[in-house]
């Protein structure tokens, strides 16, 4: 598990919207930790484990998107456990702070990679293209493109899909399929 030191923590939670400050000192959180851990069997100590994971998501010291193998990784469970539990987790808890942890979370990485709103624009550029323009001669002419001549195996192919197919009749004297001759 990702370890953070007490001052990346305070850091983290004095940027914080006040909607998820007020949250994680709310003693509903608690309550709701309380009762992901006896749904899932968990004892205090992985309790406390997933509360620790579930609060640097929070903080935006870890991505949501990197929860659910966390949660697997501090719990020191499988994969189908952790899923169950991370959907519990989303449920109870993250539902309620959805907005403001998605506001958190994209400006929490766009400073830590000013570089991703760049690759959004040039994403973008790829879904949506812009037309292309063909080649323009230096007397302001556009030069039009001429078409490929087909290869010898395309006319090749061509010509023997157009031709009626037969196949060398076989006389069995058997029926390869076993059945009985009639």
């Amino acid at each position: 598990m990702n370890e953070f030191n007490r001052d990346a923590r305070a850091q983290a939670f004095d940027k914080l919207p006040k909607e998820i400050k007020s949250f994680l000192m709310s003693d509903q959180i608690v309550s709701n930790f309380q009762d992901i851990g006896k749904l899932h069997g968990l004892n205090i100590e992985k309790t406390g484990a997933l509360a620790d994971t579930v609060n640097l998501v929070l903080l935006g010291l870890i991505s949501p998107g990197e929860f659910t193998h966390t949660v697997q990784d501090a719990l020191n469970t499988d994969e189908s456990k952790a899923l169950a539990i991370a959907e519990t987790t989303e449920k109870t808890i993250f539902s309620k702070v959805r907005e403001s942890l998605q506001k958190n979370t994209k400006t929490e990485e766009t400073k830590k990679n000013p570089e991703s709103t760049q690759k959004e624009d040039i994403l973008a550029e790829i879904e949506n293209p812009t037309p292309v323009q063909p080649p323009i001669s230096s007397a302001g002419v556009v030069i039009p493109k001429t078409p490929q001549p087909q290869t010898v195996a395309h006319e090749f192919i061509a010509g023997k899909m157009n031709e009626p197919v037969s196949l060398p009749a076989q006389k069995y004297n058997a029926d390869p399929y076993r059945e009985p001759l009639a």
